[in-house]
């Protein structure tokens, strides 16, 4: 038998420089970040603003989950709703259980039985 050598030749997209992934996909080389590397960097972003400019191609859900999680980001975030509205009153019905009301109460402290919503219900009659 022939010793000969495999015609396509295995090239990964990734190569190392300098203690750095790079990954090269479509000719243009991109950082890659450990995803122990991330809180710092993060930390960096968020934080600091030390790196503006900064882009996530892929992986997008490390950034988004520890911006929900940094409490200054929670405290500057932009509210983009609609203003609420006035509340209207409801006007009571003549027969019993013609009109019930459900309010689900939520983000209340936890329980000792691990609940922490409440359920109100209400019947409007004359």
């Amino acid at each position: 038998m022939e010793n000969s050598k495999d015609p396509m030749k295995t090239r990964l997209p990734y190569r190392l420089d300098d203690k750095v992934f790079f990954r090269n996909a479509s000719g243009e080389d991109t950082f890659c970040l450990c995803k122990s590397m991330c809180s710092g960097i993060f930390q960096l972003v968020n934080d600091q603003q030390a790196l503006q400019g900064l882009t996530f191609s892929k992986g997008t859900k490390l950034p988004k989950k520890y911006i929900q999680h940094c409490p200054t980001s929670g405290d500057n975030a932009v509210l983009r709703h609609k203003p609420y509205g006035s509340l209207q009153p409801i006007l009571p019905q003549p027969t019993p259980f013609h009109m019930t009301n459900l309010d689900f109460v939520v983000g209340l402290p936890t329980t000792v039985k691990c609940h922490n919503a409440m359920l109100n219900l209400t019947d409007k009659f004359i």
